[in-house]
């Protein structure tokens, strides 16, 4: 079904909204992964921008980018004429289940659903 223009508008928002969240937080865990591994002795014995690259290079990192892309491909103009890059959007659940790793956000959703299962269970 085709959207409505008040749909198309609150999605671009929505999109808009997270793209730029998503970069300002990738952004500032780049600049910030210096000092949150001053321990380490990779960051002891390598300049600053160096070990700001090593970072960027690590798995986490990577997907949180293809993450990113996925979004920022959506504010180009023309976007839905990028079908090959459209299976970036998977990327984005990555993004939810680092929010869940990081602050257990769907712990209490979970908790309800396995207490419930039984009468959810008897609804389907």
């Amino acid at each position: 079904s085709k959207m409505g223009k008040d749909q198309r508008i609150a999605l671009r928002v929505v999109v808009y909204c997270s793209a730029a969240v998503f970069s300002v937080e990738y952004i500032l865990r780049l600049w910030s992964c210096v000092d949150d591994h001053r321990s380490d002795a990779l960051t002891q014995t390598v300049r600053p921008c160096r070990f700001r690259a090593h970072f960027a290079l690590s798995w986490p990192m990577l997907l949180d980018l293809l993450s990113l892309a996925s979004f920022l491909q959506d504010l180009l103009p023309g976007a839905p004429w990028f079908y090959g890059l459209v299976a970036l959007r998977m990327f984005r659940f990555l993004n939810i289940l680092r929010m869940e790793r990081n602050f257990r956000v769907f712990r209490p959703l979970l908790g309800v659903v396995s207490q419930q299962r039984k009468e959810l269970g008897a609804t389907v």
